[in-house]
């Protein structure tokens, strides 16, 4: 079935997406919160959301039917979601790119909350 078929493919790519990005944050703390536009949010914090990332994507990769761990990955973007939320009126952000962050999380939650219940059928 064609749709099911995307569903996988889908599915595939946000694991290998949260391996990605849980390398990044695991290997290279510093360099996300620059790029996302933090200065000061713990790195230590970082690297648990990165591990967090890689357990997601190994997850989905190893049991590509299930979408239980395509809802993890939703419930971790909530959790990104407050963290970015919770500096927004700090002064030692960059706004703009915390803005951006913020637009890409949302952005990638749409498509993890469309995976799990494509792959839920």
């Amino acid at each position: 079935m064609p749709t099911q078929y995307n569903a996988r493919n889908l599915a595939r790519f946000l694991g290998l997406f949260s391996i990605g990005l849980g390398l990044a944050e695991a290997a290279a703390p510093g360099a996300v919160e620059r790029l996302v536009g933090l200065s000061d949010l713990k790195r230590s914090l970082v690297r648990v959301y990165g591990l967090r990332e890689l357990a997601a994507g190994i997850g989905i990769l190893s049991r590509p039917r299930s979408p239980g761990w395509l809802w993890g990955r939703v419930a971790g973007d909530v959790v990104d979601l407050a963290s970015l939320g919770s500096v927004v009126n700090s002064e030692k952000i960059d706004k703009k790119k915390i803005t951006i962050a913020v637009m890409a999380v949302l952005g990638v939650t749409a498509l993890d909350i469309y995976s799990a219940c494509r792959m839920g059928k």
